[in-house]
């Protein structure tokens, strides 16, 4: 019964798939009715608070699960990441995608959550989902173990005097975004872009993935953080993402990949290049675009040729 109405509701599984009846209003083919009579099934069964791991088949282990490992982050992912991974035709496959790009991998890592948003869409798919989720999210775990391996072995201080005050720097931004976000290993981090914007004085990181936003700003989004050091002063990070804490494993990426190029000795020209642009002091900046403006005003004009003449008349 829901408030004053009262239905009827029938769940039956045949050739593996489930098959629901309910005399509610809801035209579609599987309604909320349905799904909490499957779901208290399950409970009676024991089966609802799952193993320690994955597949899942309800929300709150999986996002359990992913607490554990430091790696609730990854559950924000839009869950178009999983198509590529999901043995289907061309035609179901456009159609999921349209689908999947507004879910996050959280909607549907879980039985319960894949049921309730593509169990109408092909017998199975639920289940090639959750299994695909938790490819993804063991990847993503296997990550931040490497990760936090690397994290340990390195120095709090840089042997070179010209690179050590940055990389100080990135150490005190990093010490505010780690509390709220897990580190990834390198290997994983490759897999991204990160540029340095010389007109704007930043470092920008880009992901592939596009992750789902909470909140008010709901929406589909692409991942572009930034950081900068106003006036050559202390770092500050911006991300794209959304996440409402003081970090994001977005950011920190961003820093641990600039803390490697740091301690590159092959690379070390190109550091303290970076270095240099990066701490200067906002006058500085400005100092040297002035010289490089008075270098070219005092080249001389290139001069021009005619190679002829011509004349024009208006007519008789």
């Amino acid at each position: 019964m829901v408030g004053t109405s009262e239905y009827r509701v029938r769940v039956t599984a045949s050739d593996g798939m489930l098959v629901s009846n309910c005399t509610c209003p809801v035209r579609q083919a599987v309604c909320k009715h349905a799904v909490a009579l499957s779901l208290s099934f399950l409970a009676q069964q024991g089966a609802v608070a799952g193993p320690s791991e994955g597949p899942f088949s309800a929300r709150d282990a999986l996002e359990r699960w992913a607490e554990e490992h430091h790696v609730r982050h990854a559950l924000a992912v839009s869950a178009s990441v999983l198509i590529s991974d999901l043995a289907i035709h061309e035609a179901q496959r456009n159609g999921l995608r349209h689908v999947l790009g507004g879910l996050a991998l959280r909607d549907v890592g879980s039985r319960e959550g894949a049921f309730r948003h593509v169990g109408a869409r092909g017998r199975g798919l639920e289940t090639a989902l959750t299994e695909a989720a938790w490819a993804f999210l063991q990847q993503e775990a296997g990550s931040v173990r490497r990760a936090l391996t690397e994290e340990a072995a390195r120095s709090e201080q840089h042997e070179d005097a010209l690179l050590a005050p940055l990389w100080s720097r990135l150490l005190e931004v990093r010490r505010t975004l780690r509390p709220h976000a897990s580190p990834r290993s390198r290997e994983r981090r490759a897999l991204e872009s990160w540029s340095f914007d010389a007109a704007a004085c930043a470092l920008t990181w880009k992901e592939r993935d596009r992750v789902v936003r909470g909140g008010p700003d709901y929406g589909t989004v692409g991942v572009l953080a930034r950081l900068t050091f106003p006036g050559g002063g202390a770092g500050r990070a911006e991300c794209s993402c959304g996440i409402r804490q003081r970090g994001c494993v977005h950011a920190l990426a961003l820093v641990d990949t600039v803390l490697d190029l740091l301690a590159d000795t092959v690379r070390s020209a190109e550091a303290r290049r970076l270095a240099e642009e990066l701490l200067s002091p906002g006058w500085a900046r400005a100092l040297k675009e002035l010289e490089l403006f008075e270098v070219e005003a005092a080249k001389p004009a290139p001069r021009s040729r005619c190679g002829g003449s011509s004349s024009m008349s208006s007519g008789p």
